[in-house]
């Protein structure tokens, strides 16, 4: 019988243990690989939604440039920035939106030009990012012919214009260059009043949405009438020929394809992007905080991964006494059998390459299966778990080298677990064998030096360290830092405590079997005397559960203090518990009369500006009223 054909069989025969270490080995694997990978998945979906809910300039680019431009010069310019940035940031980029606007006029109310109010033209958009199928009309359309007569144009106007203005389809808004003139230079005619599809998609770039009104530096009221992109240049060709453009790409990143470890390389490519791009004619100029957010998030990632890491260690310790408890109790298990097997003639070379070529085979399922197993399991959280209302579609998971790393530690705990008592078993007799399963074993080596109190006394001392800080994250300038030995408190209290109960647990048994040998029945009184005998067994199921349950009871408790720290920080951030927006005037006394309203306060943010010189300063303005 060659070797192969003896394992099956000898697999045959024990496939009841097979299954049960292969499928604990496995498991195992799976759950080893899936730490780094939840801890990777945590961060890289924590910096996608910071990039997805940052404000436009600072998870996107915003490109200017300002020259005189005919069609075929701007297209020119427009292909040549395209270039760069795509050369630059093609795997990040979502969407390039190029837009253009004319100079600023007046607006004409009662027969007179309005100082703090300006109405540009301008496109948004072309080809696959064209603004026309984004839109929805409340009243009109697409004008047919943007020149409707010699000074008079057919433009599309949101709604904050057509309310600002009281405007309906067909009416006309007078405009003028200059404030110092008896009459407008020209007139926009509305063919339609639109608002977008989607408000909140990325596309319309926050408040520079072309459909909505904003204020300028000087803190005057701008609103921008639309017009197609082909249309624009005959305008411009028109009316302002000899006026400069405001030219303007928007670039929408892809929060999908940007990982933490993209950030130092995009990073790069950022500042070379813009040297690029400021040595066109015109120059182009880059307005955007994503390097700096970056930045910012690889400074805290470097803080949270390691933390995670180490708390997820815990349930890795776990995991790694598992697997090698579940496959010293495999081998116990054949341990007659090698007995047999050294009592009948056989090398203890030939029974170690036996055990040998098991170990391995079940080692390399576990390791091929183990990381891709790990990562269905993460996926589950994603789908239905805890990690859905984070993600978002098409965010893809990817398994990291770490995760691979990781299983191969929980295949050597199993081939540990799996060749280290051979020795020990093929040196027996048949005889030895028999007298071993009755004879108490001599302690652990652990137990011997008192290793197992010195590692409580050691995560007692972290505990009374923790209450007196506070805090496992300290600060050290402007950055926050981690304690490591806080963060050793959990898991030293856990090993301690676990080990300290093997060490209490016979005496336990013994007090148990001699209460029960007083009682009536034999059954009672036979199973304690041979648990009291021999506890071994017993003692390392009861430390695995022991550890199981403080970890799930540890796992509650941050996950308690994680509720409560989003709470309170989503309260933090609306102020109460409801925050109501509105544009217009609401009276305050008016939300005071709803129902289940106890108290409010009326808040008005603005933004202002004072002139310093040339330059125009701007500030934030908040306004209190309490009810």
């Amino acid at each position: 019988m060659n070797f192969f054909a003896y394992i099956l069989r000898r697999a045959a025969r024990h496939w009841q243990i097979l299954l049960t270490l292969i499928l604990g080995v496995l498991l195992s694997t799976a759950l080893l690989a899936s730490s780094p990978l939840l801890v990777n998945t945590v961060v890289e979906f924590g910096l996608r939604r910071n990039l997805l809910a940052a404000p436009p300039l600072e998870g996107n680019l915003r490109l200017r440039a300002y020259s005189e431009r005919t069609q075929a010069s701007y297209e020119e310019l427009s292909q040549q920035v395209t270039e760069i940035v795509e050369r630059r940031l093609g795997t990040y980029i979502a969407a390039i939106i190029p837009s253009a606007q004319t100079r600023q006029f007046y607006p004409w109310l009662r027969a007179q030009p309005v100082s703090d109010q300006r109405v540009s033209l301008l496109f948004y958009g072309q080809g696959d990012t064209a603004i026309v199928d984004r839109v929805q009309f409340e009243q009109g359309g697409w004008p047919q012919d943007v020149l409707v007569d010699e000074h008079v144009l057919g433009v599309v106007i949101g709604t904050d214009m057509a309310t600002a203005y009281q405007l309906q389809v067909g009416d006309r808004l007078p405009l003028s260059e200059k404030q110092s003139v008896d009459e407008p230079d020209l007139w926009l005619e509305v063919t339609g009043i639109a608002a977008p599809l989607e408000p909140l998609d990325r596309y319309w770039f926050g408040e520079f949405n072309p459909l909505r009104e904003r204020t300028d530096e000087r803190q005057n009221l701008v609103y921008t009438a639309v017009v197609p992109a082909a249309d624009f240049f005959r305008i411009n060709d028109s009316f302002f020929a000899d006026a400069q453009l405001d030219m303007y790409w928007q670039v929408l990143l892809a929060p999908e394809k940007i990982s933490s470890d993209d950030i130092t390389s995009l990073r790069f490519q950022l500042n070379r992007m813009r040297d690029d791009l400021r040595d066109l004619t015109p120059s182009v100029n880059v307005t955007t905080g994503v390097d700096a957010m970056l930045a910012n998030f690889s400074a805290q990632a470097a803080t949270v991964r390691a933390p995670l890491y180490f708390l997820t260690a815990e349930v890795v310790l776990l995991i790694l006494y598992y697997v090698i408890m579940v496959s010293a109790l495999a081998v116990r298990q054949v341990e007659r059998e090698f007995a047999v097997l050294q009592s009948r003639g056989a090398a203890g070379g030939q029974i170690f390459r036996i055990q040998l070529g098991e170990a391995l085979i079940i080692s390399a399922i576990a390791f091929l299966s183990g990381p891709l197993l790990g990562l269905a399991l993460v996926r589950g959280l994603v789908i239905v778990g805890p990690l859905a209302d984070v993600t978002e579609p098409g965010w893809a998971l990817s398994l990291p080298q770490v995760a691979w790393l990781t299983a191969g530690i929980g295949v050597l705990a199993a081939l540990t677990g799996l060749l280290l008592p051979v020795r020990a078993a093929i040196k027996r007799s048949i005889i030895a064998y028999q007298q071993s399963t009755i004879r108490d074993t001599a302690p652990p080596l652990w137990q011997r030096y008192y290793l197992d109190v010195f590692v409580l006394a050691l995560g007692l001392v972290l505990l009374l360290r923790l209450q007196f800080y506070g805090s496992i994250v300290g600060s050290s300038g402007s950055r926050p830092q981690v304690d490591w030995l806080l963060l050793l408190s959990p898991i030293a209290l856990l090993i301690g405590s676990g080990t300290i109960l093997l060490r209490v647990f016979p005496l336990v048994l013994r007090l148990l079997s001699a209460v029960t040998s007083r009682g009536r029945g034999l059954p009672a009184a036979l199973a304690m005397w041979q648990t009291a005998r021999n506890p071994s067994h017993v003692a390392r199921l009861v430390l695995l559960l022991t550890l199981a349950m403080s970890l799930g009871i540890l796992s509650t408790g941050i996950n308690a203090t994680l509720d409560v720290s989003e709470e309170e920080r989503a309260r933090y951030e609306a102020g109460g518990e409801v925050r109501l927006a509105s544009k217009r005037f609401v009276p305050i006394s008016q939300v005071g009369t709803l129902d289940g309203v106890s108290d409010l306060a009326s808040v008005w943010r603005t933004q202002g500006s004072t002139r310093i010189g040339s330059d125009y300063l701007r500030f934030d303005v908040l306004a209190v009223e309490p009810y």
